[in-house]
């Protein structure tokens, strides 16, 4: 495996770590959202943002159910 593939695939393992976090914390979906948006600036993030936020909310959703 390449050096830039695997540091992009850490970055993305990083960046659902620190998500996990948030999600887990936050009561409201658009506060962590917000929060998530606003301190998680990982690649991860920037290629297809509809398909990371309907993951992110359905992580929300299973912490809050």
């Amino acid at each position: 495996m390449g050096a830039v593939k695997s540091w992009l695939m850490d970055l993305e393992e990083k960046f659902w770590e620190d998500a996990d976090e948030i999600l887990q914390k936050k009561q409201s979906w658009g506060d962590a959202l917000a929060e998530i948006k606003d301190k998680l600036t990982y690649p991860a993030i920037i290629e297809d943002n509809d398909e990371i936020e309907d993951q992110l909310e359905t992580r929300w959703s299973e912490y809050h159910a």
